[in-house]
């Protein structure tokens, strides 16, 4: 009783399987990293949107102090000074600084009588949120914005507005939802390119 032949693979076979599986690998691998990228550069852009909704809420619980002697910005020198709450994003730095609490001084029946801003800097690549990915980006372009909010939590008249923020991955062109922020103060994002509404604008 004879035994069938088995036959193996050739060589040339077991090339071109070789190769089939390196192309599939590397593709995965590419598509996995562009993932990664997008991932990124959204949750920078969720961590910018997030700060920049904080610094609204402490706008509005400053009240009328804002805009008179009894407010002081960023009293630890780490941001724009004055009487405003002010909030400055810079693509040229790749950063933005926004005021994350407020400190009362001067006593009196409300437990101060003058309201302070701390602010702080975050770096956008540097960010724990982008893990070094990303770049922002202030109505398509590079020039710097400074935000300053009322005490009822809009843009200030002098502000101009609406302002289109996003933040981008330049090595893969991902773009995370963009940030509008619109006149009433409002912010919210958008996937669709700067110049489509997200919201209308709230009534003053």
């Amino acid at each position: 009783m004879s035994v069938p032949h088995q036959r193996g693979f050739t060589l040339l076979e077991v090339m071109v399987t070789v190769a089939i599986l390196g192309i599939a690998l590397a593709l995965a691998g590419q598509s996995f990293t562009q993932a990664t990228h997008r991932a990124r550069v959204k949750n920078a852009a969720e961590g910018l949107r997030g700060r920049l909704e904080f610094a609204r809420s402490l706008a509005m619980a400053a009240g009328p102090r804002l805009g008179t002697p009894q407010f002081r910005n960023c009293v630890n020198g780490l941001g724009p000074n004055g009487n405003d709450l002010e909030v400055t994003i810079d693509p040229g730095t790749n950063s933005y600084i926004v005021p994350v609490a407020l400190q009362y001084a001067g006593g009196g029946p409300t437990g101060g009588q003058f309201v302070d801003s701390i602010c702080q800097a975050f770096s956008i690549a540097d960010s724990a949120e982008s893990n070094g990915i990303g770049q922002v980006e202030v109505n398509g372009g590079g020039a710097p914005v400074n935000l300053v909010f009322t005490g009822t939590g809009r843009l200030d008249a002098l502000t101009p507005g609406p302002i289109f923020v996003r933040v981008i991955d330049p090595t893969y062109t991902s773009r995370a939802p963009g940030l509008r922020i619109l006149p009433s103060g409002v912010i919210c994002k958008s996937t669709d390119p700067a110049g489509v509404g997200c919201d209308e604008d709230a009534p003053p």
